[in-house]
């Protein structure tokens, strides 16, 4: 063939015979393997987070939440203030211990449950029981994901 007469793409044909096939290969995706999701994971799966997943704490999380709340709160009032540093000192031990809870008992992910943990902190650090008007609702919330979870399964 004249080589004045072949266009660009032919030209480069002929001299990468390979090279289109080559492009082909790396224009298709390679296939990729996802196990199915775990009991933990299924809410992700599902194309979302439920209302309850979303704003519920796990029961054992408001419980514990109000105890140390209502305790913190029966200190300060009893020495004047006086216990303030161990009160911070212990939300952010219930902040912690909540993050765990909601990561492996009720399957939040990070995000959500360092949001959670930090707003259960930051509610048990005030030295006012405001903490039961949060947690009481969050633990039905997460009561009620606990029951609709064993009722699916």
């Amino acid at each position: 063939m004249n080589e004045d007469n072949l266009t660009y793409r032919e030209a480069e044909t002929e001299v990468f015979p390979n090279r289109t096939s080559a492009l082909l290969r790396e224009s298709v995706p390679p296939l990729v393997y996802h196990p199915a999701p775990t009991p933990d994971q299924e809410h992700v799966a599902n194309g979302g987070r439920g209302l309850t997943q979303m704003f519920g704490l796990h029961f054992s999380s408001a419980v514990l939440t109000i105890i140390v709340d209502l305790m913190v709160f029966g200190g300060d009032v009893i020495s004047g203030g006086m216990l303030l540093p161990v009160g911070i000192v212990l939300a952010v031990v219930l902040g912690f211990i909540v993050y765990r809870i909601q990561r492996h008992m009720y399957g939040d992910d990070h995000n959500a449950a360092l949001t959670k943990a930090l707003i259960v902190g930051l509610l048990t650090a005030i030295p006012v029981p405001v903490t039961p008007f949060v947690a009481i609702p969050s633990g039905v919330i997460g009561l009620a994901n606990a029951i609709g979870r064993r009722f699916k399964s």
